[in-house]
């Protein structure tokens, strides 16, 4: 089975090298035209808003390329849980959901 396909409010930890891990969340999605069970689905330009685990000042992160090399919508890489980014000086990692929507199973 494939990566379940990353939806609005996913949690997401992102890791600068040598800090504490930032948290938060999938806040907007920017593709509009498709959604699994109401909820739509994240893809490469989403953006997550993160606390700063030092400071507790939010900011927003666009995600950057690296999700499923072979599920697009609108020229877009779609964005699964599980998959790991990286992003600035750090690695963006998608949170998991409890149970999975939709699976792609294509490699990342």
């Amino acid at each position: 089975m494939g990566k379940p396909l990353a939806v609005l409010m996913t949690p997401v930890i992102f890791t600068p090298a040598g800090a504490p891990p930032d948290n938060g969340f999938i806040t907007t999605i920017t593709q509009q035209v498709v959604t699994v069970n109401g909820m739509q689905v994240a893809t490469v330009g989403s953006i997550c808003t993160m606390v700063n685990s030092v400071t507790g000042v939010p900011y927003p992160l666009p995600i950057p390329p690296g999700g499923s090399s072979g599920v697009k919508i609108l020229g877009q890489q779609v964005i699964r849980m599980g998959d790991v980014i990286p992003a600035g000086g750090g690695v963006l990692t998608i949170g998991m959901l409890p149970q999975p929507i939709l699976s792609d199973n294509f490699p990342p």
